[in-house]
């Protein structure tokens, strides 16, 4: 399991973001999220502004996948808390903890 990634870049789509991960092998992954998660709240988690509640998303969405040939990942409702904890307790951008500057 991947313990450190760093968002490369973010895509605003109609509808969708897109955000490029490169994780701490420098293999780069690919995470796309639905508009509609931007009206889910993480349990436990404190959500910050719309850009770091996508970022810690997309992050923990890369951190909590099991197969380690994925690079692309599709983000669902279902996956805020999960990825929120995954973010949680790995190093993002060389902070720890799922606040992102």
């Amino acid at each position: 399991m991947l313990n450190q990634v760093t968002l490369v870049g973010r895509t605003e789509m109609p509808g969708l973001f897109r955000y490029e991960i490169a994780d701490e092998k420098r293999r780069n992954h690919t995470v796309e999220i639905p508009s509609t998660v931007l009206m889910i709240e993480p349990q436990n988690h404190i959500r910050g502004s719309d850009k770091e509640h996508l970022d810690t998303i997309a992050c923990g969405a890369v951190l909590m996948n099991l197969d380690p040939e994925s690079r692309f990942h599709k983000v669902d409702r279902s996956m805020v808390n999960r990825a929120y904890d995954a973010a949680s307790h790995a190093q993002i951008l060389g902070k720890f903890g799922n606040k992102i500057y």
